[in-house]
């Protein structure tokens, strides 16, 4: 009988380099500036803090204002840097040239070119854009941040690296406030150990962690896990999926209701209508628990093992892949009966004898038991 889930600790063991720190493969060409000293008491205007050049025009009733070279503009906590602009009614700016937008001390955005209005604190950034969040990189060529609600939203593609990891959608939701980011539309995750596929992924950049909101397949070398619905914590390697999980790889496929991954305690459990099978072997149970570094495997409740020697079943069934181990047991009939005597020992793959306490059933090579002598 084998048990294996190997995969499913080397996925999760590389899904976590996604949240870690590391060198951007495409760092952004332009250091970011210091901020200058200004008025931030609120304004609904745009203050110019520095241009080599200064022009002033009147358009009838609108003015005109013409910045060329080394241009530093703000509003409030937003600071605005770019090679020439033109502010109209000192409310709308039109940035070309070496754009940068820095919100906070936390949040800085390049572009070749952008539109920033101040009566709603919204800005579009075109060609070369790149968004700046601690470890993350965002690079679209459209993105709209919107510096009231501290959202930044792309509607046209986008990559968004970190370290070796790539992920690309069609659409997201950078909610700057709290690291919250939605991805959606065809949502690729690339990593050298997997590949992430889905509709709708949302990834918390602060606390690390990644929930899967719609159907969700992941590839590694042979075997794939799908799953509806769940969650992976990646500083403490826990990982749940809770909708309609299912595991394959060559011959061996495993389903239950609920799927739990600890890489602290390198275990994997199904819970709920447990299911795992493979060209020889079915096992079924209440609950099926994998440990890795152990090589144990745990049937909890209703379980069942048949494979082409043996059918075993018992409220618990053990299987130690290491030494080649299996025993089974019922703790509905853990008391001795009378006329009744345990028998000790282990059984070996293959063998026909083994440990047995109360109510279980053994058949074999060498026949079948029910627990009486």
């Amino acid at each position: 009988m084998r048990l294996s889930f190997v995969f499913m600790g080397c996925l999760f063991l590389s899904f976590a380099a996604f949240g870690q720190k590391g060198k951007p493969t495409v760092p952004p060409t332009r250091p970011t500036p210091q901020q200058p000293v200004a008025d931030t008491s609120g304004s609904d205007f745009i203050n110019i803090l520095f241009s080599d050049e200064f022009n002033y025009n009147l358009l009838g009733v609108d003015t005109l204002k013409r910045l060329i070279g080394n241009v530093e503009l703000n509003q409030d906590d937003v600071y605005l840097f770019c090679d020439s602009a033109n502010i109209l009614n000192s409310k709308r700016v039109s940035a070309m040239g070496n754009f940068i937008l820095q919100h906070g001390d936390s949040t800085t955005i390049f572009s070749d070119s952008a539109l920033y209005r101040a009566d709603t604190k919204i800005a579009d950034l075109y060609v070369n854009v790149s968004m700046v969040r601690g470890t993350q990189k965002l690079f679209t060529d459209h993105l709209t941040y919107n510096a009231n609600t501290k959202i930044a939203t792309y509607l046209t593609g986008a990559t968004l690296t970190d370290d070796s990891t790539f992920l690309t959608s069609v659409k997201g939701y950078y909610h700057a406030d709290n690291d919250d980011i939605f991805f959606r539309e065809k949502v690729v995750v690339e990593s050298p150990d997997f590949t992430l596929r889905t509709d709708t992924l949302k990834f918390n950049a602060r606390a690390k962690i990644v929930t899967f909101v719609a159907p969700t397949l992941i590839i590694q070398d042979t075997a794939r896990i799908y799953t509806e619905s769940g969650n992976y914590d990646i500083p403490n390697k826990k990982a749940i999926f809770n909708k309609n999980p299912q595991y394959v790889k060559n011959d061996q496929k495993a389903w239950a209701r609920r799927m739990e991954y600890d890489g602290n305690r390198e275990e994997i459990t199904l819970a709920g209508d447990a299911h795992f099978e493979d060209s020889t072997t079915t096992a079924t149970a209440d609950r099926i628990i994998y440990n890795e570094k152990t090589g144990v495997t745990i049937l909890q409740g209703n379980a069942h093992v048949q494979d082409d020697k043996r059918n075993i079943t018992g409220d618990t069934v053990t299987y130690d892949s290491k030494r080649y181990l299996l025993h089974s047991w019922s703790l509905a009939h853990r008391r001795r009966q009378p006329g009744t005597r345990r028998q000790q020992g282990g059984l070996r793959q293959g063998a026909g004898v083994g440990h047995r306490r109360g109510q279980c059933h053994l058949a074999g090579h060498h026949g079948k038991t029910d627990g009486r002598r």
